[in-house]
């Protein structure tokens, strides 16, 4: 059968058709060979008024038209307009997609979670409601089920959840709808395709408390030092390679919970240019590092002198991720020897390289020696049989 030859997409749950499972003359995409199928098959519901396939491949087929956007053809945009309409206009199962306005929510600005139901051209839907199902936070297949309708805005046409629900903080999470048709009748027209999953990002701000870097020499602490994360700090710090420097600090998402960024590094800059990025490791609730100038000496190439530090912490989801530079911190390290790597060359600035030059002045030919003014306007004014006169009265 044909629809058992049908591809699926499991990023976006759409479906589609090759042009290798459809008897068509000349090489087809898979955009005019589904187009193909979904004429072919709306126009055998028209007649026979059943269509035994099931709900989500009808669904999945209206999903792979809009999720396209716009061809890069007008052929191509032919084809996705004409199946369109013929899944909107067909008798037998009319697909109703639900989608979300917006799919990143702001626990700062209290977003509300919309969702919004049509059919593939935007026309009208019979009675309905909608219901929260399920919830997955990202990485886990536990999920909370909720089974909470959502109420109806009938001036936006929109479905609203006013809070979200407990338990969800900052993070990625999968949220489960389903589409329940209020008259049974109209189960028979259209499609909802079961349960829709959509992700969703949720967003805030992550709150840095016990911020602080120490000099250590062995376990004990040499100088310490607070750091207001985010925030202005000028650290102006000293050690030597038998000492060692502590960075920890703690992240909260707004509910209390202890946050993992997606990154959270550590660059020291050496006045010559010279980088060198550590990961900041968590350790449980708190974030880490400890750099041991002993085992890092070969590293930094030996260079002494001032480093500036400077620590990101960053996620998708954290509103608050920040770049900040911390201050500075004077190395005494050991001279290298004589067959120490060298550290490498670095860039040269584009701007030095690329830049305006110096304008070259160009020398040109003195020019010749030219007769006195009152010779020339003489010339100019006498008669030329005059001067030959003259001239040859001078050379007898």
């Amino acid at each position: 059968m044909l629809i058992d030859a049908i591809a699926y997409a499991p990023y976006d749950g759409s479906y589609y058709f090759d042009d290798k499972h459809i008897d068509v003359s000349g090489h087809q995409g898979p955009l005019s060979a589904t187009a193909v199928v979904v004429r072919g098959l709306t126009t055998f519901a028209s007649t026979s008024e059943s269509l035994n396939i099931p709900e989500d491949k009808i669904l999945g087929l209206a999903r792979f038209f809009l999720g396209i956007g716009v061809p890069g053809n007008s052929k191509d945009l032919y084809y996705q307009i004409d199946s369109l309409s013929h899944l909107e206009n067909n008798r037998v199962s009319v697909p109703l997609v639900l989608s979300l306005p917006a799919t990143v929510l702001s626990l700062t600005s209290k977003d509300k979670l919309k969702v919004k139901v049509s059919t593939v051209l935007g026309s009208i839907t019979p009675p309905l409601s909608v219901k929260l199902m399920q919830v997955f936070s990202s990485g886990s297949k536990d999920a909370s089920v909720l089974k909470q309708e959502l109420h109806f805005d009938p001036k936006e046409a929109i479905h609203m959840l006013d809070a979200l629900p407990v338990g969800v903080d900052i993070g990625k999470y999968v949220f489960a709808f389903e589409i329940v048709l209020s008259d049974p009748e109209d189960k028979r027209k259209f499609a909802t395709g079961g349960r829709t999953k959509v992700p969703v990002h949720v967003t805030g701000v992550v709150k840095v408390d016990d911020a602080k870097v120490a000099v250590l020499e062995g376990d004990i602490v040499e100088s310490e030092k607070k750091l207001d994360l985010p925030g202005k700090n000028d650290l102006a710090l000293s050690a030597n390679h038998l000492q060692k420097l502590h960075l920890s600090f703690l992240l909260t998402t707004p509910f209390g919970i202890p946050f993992k960024p997606h990154q959270a590094l550590l660059k020291l800059r050496h006045e010559t240019g010279v980088e060198h990025i550590f990961v900041v490791e968590n350790s449980g609730r708190h974030f880490e590092i400890t750099l041991d100038f002993l085992g890092l000496v070969e590293k930094f190439f030996y260079l002494s002198d001032q480093y500036d530090i400077e620590l990101t912490v960053g996620d998708a989801v954290m509103e608050n991720s920040f770049l900040q530079p911390l201050g500075s911190i004077e190395l005494d390290l050991p001279k290298a020897p004589e067959k120490a790597t060298q550290p490498p060359p670095q860039a040269v600035n584009p701007y030095l390289r690329y830049g305006p030059k110096a304008e070259i002045a160009h020398i040109f030919r003195a020019p010749e020696k030219r007769p006195p003014q009152e010779n020339i306007t003489m010339e100019n004014t006498l008669p030329k049989g005059v001067i030959r006169g003259c001239v040859s009265n001078g050379t007898k």
